[in-house]
């Protein structure tokens, strides 16, 4: 019933509904990919007295042959921003954005280099030293058919054109245009040299102890697949998002001068209005690590052995982004945008109309939608002890544990593949600054397995008796961290639901925390229209987890290249229950309620024989 929509796969139906339902999850349709990576590496070894002496290299070349299938079919998305729930909207067919994009063309390649030194001095008995160094430049992917587009705002604000393409809005540049890296998606990076330095130590001689410690810097090579967003913009592909349409769910392309662009015809292309355009940098600055730990170990009696570990990390310029031409919040009651009067000025019905490049230039900011730019400058870090203790077989036992205490904190997290995470708002970093989303604070595990000797003289009842493996894991796990929304635009920048909460009160947590209620609800409220909220990112610990799983297995041989194997295992055995996060959207009825748990007692029983 939805008038004058294009599927790229018919059939395959997107939508998103806020607190309701999605179908089809995410934006992916069918895709093809085909990749081919050949690869040389070297290694040369030379040992010189109490030295020995390493160098390498690697070369690697990737090839990508794809199509992608991000964004193929459109995609209706209702949050709720008409009438404050995303099923209500629905039912009333007020769609509150809609994304498309044609299928993305890859013919990428990448190549990879690297060169090592280092030497490992056996200074004594009692003293070992490793210390090289790493070369590691940056290579970005490039497009066999130049599919690249860059965006500088100084030829935007001059009104320049491309003169690859003419018809492109003013501030889009394309291979062929003054400035542009040919091919490629950015600029090589060559000055990049990673040093590494360890050492290890036997502080008495006698092979008990040690002590190990060692520093390193660790470049990451962004692989190609990350540029793949890029590969949607116009004229390529031409993803365009949509906002609030006029025609709503029945015609989401009515008011769109020149009606629906889909299917584009690559040969004519177009750059129709309100276009998103993920832009990579020309020079990006790669991610890289810095890297310590300092290791104490210890043998007790003649079985055991303890470690003592700790371990750092500072991660530098990680991948984020921010939409450089973003809605602009306008506390004004009334207000003329180029002869439109809104009333209030900002609502969720004319984010179009507040963009910053349309408030700038109405003729050719027009063209522009959301424009996510790669931001390299976001940071982590990472600091965590870790004990282990271990009993090496001795009468059928093996027993090895782990503890770590961690803390991980960094900026808002990239995505897994393409444009990563975005901040609303350039220079909006440190508003996304918390503990990280896999940080647990606490986690403990614990496995043993026991064999069970053989009893008796009769050889029978020592063939049943004798030969069980018991085996057994324990795994004691923190809550993870979650982040109060408001479920609704309420900063009125089209953030779609990822708009935080405002902290109303100081106690987050009931006084006694229940199924029902996980969170405090008189201390959150939603901020008034136009406002950002003030609760932190990450800063609610959820429901920790206690699982134990055990193993009992034993294999009879039948004859010589014969035997049966029994198995019985049981999962969560003691059939605890593991409460999962509890509903964060604050306009959520079931707000700060859990309604799942973590899987029941699982018994699985298996026989097998071999031959």
């Amino acid at each position: 019933g939805v008038k004058n929509v294009y599927h790229y796969v018919p059939g395959f139906v997107l939508i998103s509904v806020t607190n309701g339902f999605n179908i089809s999850g995410g934006n992916g349709i069918r895709s093809t990919y085909n990749s081919l990576t050949y690869q040389f590496a070297e290694d040369l070894s030379w040992i010189r007295g109490a030295h020995q002496i390493g160098f390498g290299g690697t070369f690697i070349r990737t090839h990508e042959n794809s199509k992608l299938g991000l964004n193929r079919n459109p995609r209706p998305m209702f949050n709720g921003g008409t009438t404050g729930q995303g099923l209500t909207d629905l039912l009333l067919g007020k769609v509150s954005s809609m994304n498309q994009a044609a299928p993305g063309i890859v013919y990428k390649r990448q190549n990879y280099v690297s060169l090592y030194l280092q030497d490992t001095w056996k200074v004594n008995s009692r003293l070992t030293i490793n210390g090289g160094l790493r070369w590691e430049p940056y290579q970005p992917p490039s497009h066999l058919r130049g599919y690249t587009t860059f965006f500088d705002k100084t030829a935007f604000d001059r009104g320049v054109h491309s003169t690859t393409y003419p018809t492109a809005p003013a501030g889009l540049q394309f291979p062929g245009d003054p400035g542009v890296p040919g091919y490629k998606f950015g600029n090589n990076t060559w000055l990049q040299f990673a040093p590494r330095l360890g050492l290890a130590w036997d502080p008495k001689g006698d092979a008990l102890m040690t002590v190990r410690a060692g520093y390193g810097i660790f470049y990451e090579l962004p692989y190609a697949q990350k540029s793949g967003p890029v590969l949607v913009n116009a004229p390529y592909a031409g993803g365009l998002q949509l906002t609030t349409p006029p025609g709503g769910f029945d015609d989401p392309w009515q008011g769109t001068p020149g009606g629906n662009p889909f299917p584009i015809n690559l040969n004519n292309p177009i750059f129709p209005l309100r276009g998103t355009y993920p832009i990579y940098p020309k020079t990006v600055k790669n991610p890289y690590v810095h890297q310590w730990n300092l290791s104490l170990q210890r043998q007790i009696g003649a079985n055991w052995l303890a470690t003592a570990n700790y371990l750092g990390t500072s991660t530098i310029h990680l991948w984020a982004s921010s939409d450089i031409n973003p809605v602009i919040v306008k506390p004004e009651a009334t207000c003329v945008i180029y002869g439109v009067t809104y009333t209030p000025c900002s609502t969720r019905n004319n984010y179009d109309a507040r963009r910053l490049f349309y408030l700038e230039n109405r003729d050719q900011g027009q063209y522009f939608g959301v424009v996510p730019q790669l931001d390299d400058g976001a940071t982590s870090n990472y600091h965590g002890l870790l004990l282990s203790l271990q009993h090496r077989r001795t009468n059928g036992l093996t027993i090895q544990g782990n503890y770590s205490w961690s803390h991980c904190i960094g900026d808002l997290e990239e995505a897994q593949l393409g444009i990563p995470s975005q901040y609303e708002y350039p220079g909006m970093r440190s508003y996304y600054r918390g503990n990280c989303n896999q940080d647990r604070r606490h986690n403990l595990s614990m496995s043993t397995v026991y064999e069970t000797p053989r009893f008796g003289t009769n050889d029978k009842l020592r063939a049943l008796t004798g030969g069980w493996r018991v085996s057994g894991i324990v795994r004691i796990l923190s809550g993870s961290y979650m982040t109060i929304t408001s479920g609704i635009d309420t900063s009125l920048t089209q953030a779609l639901g990822g708009d935080r909460a405002k902290q109303v009160l100081p106690d987050s947590y009931p006084a006694t925390k229940t199924v029902d209620q996980w969170i405090n609800r008189a201390a959150f409220a939603l901020p008034a229209d136009g406002q950002w909220g003030n609760v932190g990112v990450n800063n609610i610990v959820g429901p920790g987890s206690i699982r134990m799983d055990m193993g009992l297995t034993r294999t009879f041989r039948v004859r010589e290249n014969h035997s049966i194997e029994l198995r019985g295992e049981a999962f969560n055995l003691p059939n605890h229950v593991n409460l999962m996060n509890p509903t964060t959207a604050l306009n959520n009825p079931l707000f700060g309620k859990i309604t799942t748990v973590g899987d029941p007692r699982i018994l699985q029983f298996a026989l097998k024989y071999a031959f």
